[in-house]
């Protein structure tokens, strides 16, 4: 059989989509439109253009990172490199799916959110607003997974370069986005792991510590968090709305709360070994301190914007201590560990779990400390 060259593009597409995309990735990504609409609908924050375009960057760098640990540093992709399919034409198609993921998971729930909730918001605005985001999904896919350091270098400064051009000006920014992304993507040669990517813990190193130290991924992942809940919670208070679920977004830290579904050689091991319930409470505690640490910033605009400091406090501790008995129970008991991608634990519906008994936890502190 002749493998024709004008076939390339297509075949790419059909690999990249046997290997990666499944029901369950779209569905999740259609449900994080939903929930946004349904936010959007419901809480009654206005945001304004610059917010959307920060989390959009914000966000988009953390949902790459999981791209390239789940996608491009896995043997699926040795697998895809070695079919008939000129690699150059591989590579771009994979970023394109990517971005076609970033901006199912990222692009649309932010867009949408935003022509709900923002202050007078033209179609103009949006679209250039929804140009940025995939633009620099673009950059975002590149920058954390390219193989050479000067391609991952020259799209993540195009990225910095868009962020402030576009908070500044929308139209700009997109503009900027979209060339930049093009030219990235028409300039670059390989994709995979620098070896700075996965750096080994050091020895004695918690099992929290260990895996945001030796993960990119993770360490992504938890800094993107951080900033959008101090965001989210910045632009409530700004309006007049006191609430926790700033506090609850930190708790959707999936490659924290499903470490052992990720790691099942890890599990079997500690679940053979003596005192398995020690090294289980440690995590909980882990989990517990580090949500603890992270939902501080959204505490302190809690507290400053008229919820008081012990109420912020209270609600705080409620949150961070909910959701991590939600994360430790998962794995303790009820671990994904029959998977054949990484990909399938960071998507399991189970992941909103924490969050939501976080919040719920949080929101009864909340209505119990109201004033009657």
């Amino acid at each position: 059989m002749t493998w024709h060259r004008s076939s390339d593009g297509a075949s790419a597409l059909v690999a990249l989509g046997g290997q990666f995309i499944t029901v369950r990735s779209i569905l999740c990504g259609a449900s994080l439109s939903a929930i946004a609409v349904f936010l959007a609908l419901n809480i009654g924050v206005r945001v304004r253009m610059e917010v959307v375009v920060a989390s959009l960057c914000v966000a988009l760098l953390g949902s790459a990172s999981t791209i390239g640990r789940t996608w491009i540093s896995t043997q699926k992709w040795a697998v895809l490199l070695a079919f008939p399919i000129r690699e150059s034409t591989l590579i771009r198609q994979t970023v394109l799916v990517a971005t076609g993921v970033l901006g199912l998971d990222v692009v649309c729930p932010v867009i949408l959110f935003a022509a709900l909730s923002a202050d007078d918001p033209g179609i103009w605005e949006i679209c250039c607003a929804a140009l940025f985001g995939f633009g620099a999904a673009v950059l975002s896919v590149i920058a954390l997974s390219a193989t050479n350091i000067r391609a991952r270098l020259g799209s993540l400064g195009a990225l910095l370069v868009a962020a402030p051009l576009g908070i500044a000006h929308v139209g700009i920014g997109a503009a900027f986005a979209v060339a930049a992304a093009a030219v990235s993507l028409a300039t670059i040669r390989e994709l995979g792991t620098a070896p700075q990517t996965r750096r080994r813990a050091a020895a004695g190193s918690g099992l929290l510590l260990g895996e945001l130290r030796s993960s990119t991924m993770a360490l992504a992942n938890t800094i993107g968090l951080v900033v959008m809940s101090a965001v989210f919670t910045v632009t409530m208070a700004g309006q007049g709305f006191v609430s926790p679920l700033g506090m609850a977004i930190v708790t959707a830290n999936t490659p924290l709360n499903s470490y052992f579904s990720r790691y099942p050689s890890t599990y079997a091991v500690v679940m053979a070994a003596p005192r398995s319930d020690v090294v289980f409470a440690r995590y909980y505690l882990g989990v517990c301190l580090f949500y603890a640490m992270s939902g501080a910033p959204a505490g302190v605009v809690l507290a400053r914007g008229g919820a008081g400091a012990l109420v912020a406090v209270s609600e705080l501790a409620a949150c961070a201590t909910a959701a991590a008995l939600a994360a430790w129970a998962m794995e303790r008991f009820r671990p994904v560990t029959t998977w054949k991608s990484e990909r399938e634990v960071l998507r399991h519906p189970r992941k909103y779990l924490p969050p939501a008994a976080g919040l719920a936890a949080a929101t009864l502190v909340m209505l119990a400390t109201s004033p009657a």
